[in-house]
């Protein structure tokens, strides 16, 4: 019974709107907010801005500290007290944070690797069973944590422009040509960095060292109860024609960004 109550909190606009205004007062227009859907890249992102933005050396146990969550006023507090400019990370729904008019990077990546590292995700974590078709359906209809759909999750940041300076970054590219997006993303945001520094931090979080920093994580091996890895987990799983054909429905929002 508290657990549906909780659920029905979470997916409630009207509370989640509610908080994000309180949690983010702090948020100004020169901060910058790293938006995703669960699953899309956002981890990997932050790891690299907080090195660009900051000149710090961080990994998996330590970046929360510096780019807190949009729903973490006291980290968001911490983290003013020493920057001037913060980075903040959101899995909200653009409809549901306050305008702040400052700049977004909004990273999408194809549906079907979101929902199939969402489920390893919470399979991993122990928050669902090892049951792909039931998390499949509950994925499609937005029920999986209170971020609603997938498809409106990506056009609330499209059509709240008045909101925010939206940059939208597809993971696949920045995956395909890591140096081009991320420079781009330097541009965008301002930063004054050196082509020299952008290579070392691109070389610093390549997959195979990410895969060693997860190795060694504290935080990641507190959460786990089984052995399937954080970074490139990959899906031993076939999607249903059904399946593929309500994915590639969703897919289509991928042409709105062009």
């Amino acid at each position: 019974m508290l657990r549906l109550i909780k659920n029905k909190l979470q997916k409630s606009k009207f509370l989640r709107s509610a908080r994000n205004f309180v949690n983010m007062k702090l948020v100004n227009e020169q901060d910058v907010i790293l938006a995703s859907y669960p699953k899309s890249g956002n981890t990997w992102l932050k790891l690299m801005l907080v090195e660009l933005m900051y000149g710090l050396n961080v990994d998996f146990d330590n970046v929360d500290v510096f780019a807190p969550g949009s729903e973490e006023f006291l980290s968001q507090l911490r983290v003013r007290k020493k920057f001037k400019r913060m980075l903040v990370k959101t899995h909200e729904n653009g409809d549901v944070l306050p305008k702040k008019n400052c700049k977004v990077v909004y990273v999408y990546r194809d549906v079907r690797k979101v929902v199939a590292s969402y489920f390893n995700h919470n399979v991993r974590e122990g928050r669902v069973k090892n049951d792909f078709m039931a998390f499949f359906d509950s994925f499609i209809e937005g029920q999986v944590d209170g971020y609603g759909r997938w498809d409106q999750h990506v056009r609330s940041y499209r059509q709240n422009k008045e909101k925010f300076d939206v940059l939208f970054v597809s993971y696949e590219d920045l995956v395909i040509d890591t140096r081009k997006k991320l420079g781009e993303i330097v541009s965008f945001l301002d930063l004054n960095v050196s082509n020299e520094k952008v290579d070392r931090v691109i070389l610093k979080f390549t997959k195979s060292n990410m895969v060693g920093m997860e190795e060694k994580s504290r935080k990641i091996s507190a959460h786990k109860v089984n052995d399937i890895p954080f970074v490139g987990a990959g899906f031993n799983h076939d999607f249903t024609t059904l399946q593929m054909n309500k994915l590639k429905e969703l897919n289509s929002v991928f042409d709105e960004l062009q």
